[in-house]
């Protein structure tokens, strides 16, 4: 699919719609053009200095601790050799996080951390992939393309307070998302309470041999983090879902579900690639490095006040019916004020031929805005 790689001239695009405060979108959509999107009422963004995003390309001197905006903080890198490699969602790299190491018998991992201020809001999103006939890293697997029988085997994604490396047990910790085999999927803490989603609706967004996206957000009551409701959203993206590509979840939360009444009641870190349950898989065919292979790709976060206002690119002028979603970046500093916002864009696994449209969401996390971008596509 055409991403445009050679860039488009900036023109500026006088078009507003569907109640949008968008009056004007002019730059390029190339892979790291700068799109200005003028108007009003945008609200605020998160600071700068609270956002990271990584393409995860790997490129020049950049390891897993340099993105475009930000860094990880803390790797764990037990693979020989690069964790970059081709077959991203774009044209570039990703990052192959685990995979199976025939020398020990079991799976080996790049686990990235990234630790931030102290905050009691918290956005992230992530693009995900076990490629094609791949065992789930988990002698219980039983099979190519299957979770198996066992307990508890993944937690891709670990939001928490964490006072040393990893250390997220028993920490206001959030896993997006949870795989038990004997239960399914869920949005969970590690030793509490908490579980979200374990609806068959939940359990439907997994697809062997697909990018997905899983995005969530996390916010408590400053006033009263234990006892009042914040909220919470989380989201998956399959493009093979078509009209039911997006599975959201919108539902009240409160630190204890996540800490037992213990502060602090806040968090501070994230952990990709955060835990699975390995195992020797040579019973059931696992010989080779490749039987397990998973992949992330374009991840960001963001925290603090505002975290959850955002800019995407989407393939469907109906934002829930968007089998692909693209988030763009921050172009700077000062990137986001009331009546304009700068961003970097992010051609992700977009169809730059195909009619494509703007979102902004709003810093409740929740969308306000929407524009056409067909005029400055040329189409």
């Amino acid at each position: 699919m055409a991403h445009l790689e050679s860039g488009i001239k900036s023109i500026t695009v006088p078009f507003s719609v569907w109640n949008s405060g968008i009056t004007g979108v002019s730059g390029g959509l190339s892979k790291g053009d700068t799109l200005t999107i003028t108007g009003r009422d945008f609200g605020t963004g998160p600071a700068f200095e609270n956002c990271l995003y990584d393409s995860c390309d790997g490129v020049g001197t950049r390891t897993v601790n340099d993105a475009e905006i930000g860094a990880m903080t803390n790797v764990e890198n037990s693979l020989s050799g690069s964790p970059y490699v081709s077959g991203a969602r774009d044209s570039g790299n990703c990052i192959r996080g685990l995979v199976y190491d025939t020398a020990v018998n079991n799976t080996e991992v790049v686990r990235s951390a990234v630790s931030f201020t102290n905050s009691q809001k918290v956005y992230f999103s992530y693009w995900y992939k076990q490629m094609p006939d791949t065992f789930w890293p988990d002698a219980n697997a039983g099979a190519r393309n299957s979770f198996g029988t066992s307990g508890s085997s993944a937690k891709i994604a670990w939001l928490a307070y964490s006072d040393a490396t990893y250390n997220f047990t028993a920490n206001n910790d959030v896993i997006v998302a949870s795989h038990a085999n004997t239960s399914g999927w869920s949005i969970r803490g590690n030793d509490t309470g908490i579980t979200i989603g374990t609806t068959a609706e939940m359990q439907d967004w997994w697809r062997f041999g697909e990018w997905m996206r899983i995005t969530g957000y996390f916010e408590v009551d400053p006033t009263d983090p234990i006892n009042n409701d914040g909220r919470c959203f989380v989201e998956f993206i399959t493009a093979s879902k078509a009209a039911n590509a997006v599975t959201s979840l919108d539902v009240p939360f409160t630190m204890s579900k996540t800490n037992g009444n213990n502060s602090p009641n806040f968090w501070n870190g994230l952990s990709l690639f955060g835990w699975y349950e390995g195992g020797d898989l040579t019973s059931i065919g696992g010989t080779a490095e490749g039987d397990v292979d998973h992949r992330m790709d374009d991840i960001y976060l963001a925290w603090g006040d505002s975290c959850a206002a955002t800019v995407e690119i989407g393939n469907n002028a109906d934002y829930d019916l968007c089998t692909e979603r693209t988030l763009c970046y921050a172009e700077g500093p000062n990137w986001w004020n009331d009546s304009e916002i700068k961003v970097k864009v992010e051609v992700g696994g977009l169809d730059f031929n195909s009619p494509l449209f703007l979102f902004i969401r709003h810093d409740n996390g929740y969308r306000k805005m929407s524009f056409p971008l067909s005029t400055l596509q040329g189409l």
